[in-house]
């Protein structure tokens, strides 16, 4: 499952930075999908301007959802994010082996950390993270 969430999260991060929201949709949680329209990635990324991205680790938080930490360079700053990639079978039905979708709100939820007031800390703190897993 790791291996599926970090690989639908380079794939969501590629299309922000190629500025392919249609792309970003297709990629993003089933539950989310069906609530919000396409337009609405592109009302949310458009105007941050991702340049580049790496996966540092991922923590699994339930049988259906995973947590992708990855480090970002956004508008010139560098940001961590903990990306949540959802299992789902259909809307409101996570499931270990349902379709994996990222969640664009969690991806959105960053720490700058070179303007963090406790730098050194939120640095350590992402150099830590759990490492990815082995493919």
């Amino acid at each position: 499952m790791e291996n599926k969430a970090i690989k639908q999260v380079e794939v969501f991060m590629s299309n922000w930075k190629a500025k392919k929201f249609a792309e970003m949709f297709k990629n993003s949680q089933i539950t989310w999908k069906e609530e919000h329209k396409q337009e609405h990635i592109k009302t949310l990324f458009k105007d941050l301007k991702l340049e580049s991205f790496e996966v540092l680790g991922t923590k699994r938080i339930g049988k259906a959802l995973i947590g992708v930490a990855t480090e970002m360079k956004i508008n010139g700053e560098t940001a961590v994010s903990n990306a949540m990639v959802v299992f789902e079978n259909g809307k409101y039905n996570a499931h270990p082996n349902g379709v994996p979708g990222v969640n664009p709100i969690s991806v959105l939820r960053y720490l700058f950390v070179e303007s963090s007031p406790n730098e050194e800390k939120t640095i350590e703190k992402a150099k830590t993270a759990p490492k990815k897993p082995k493919k």
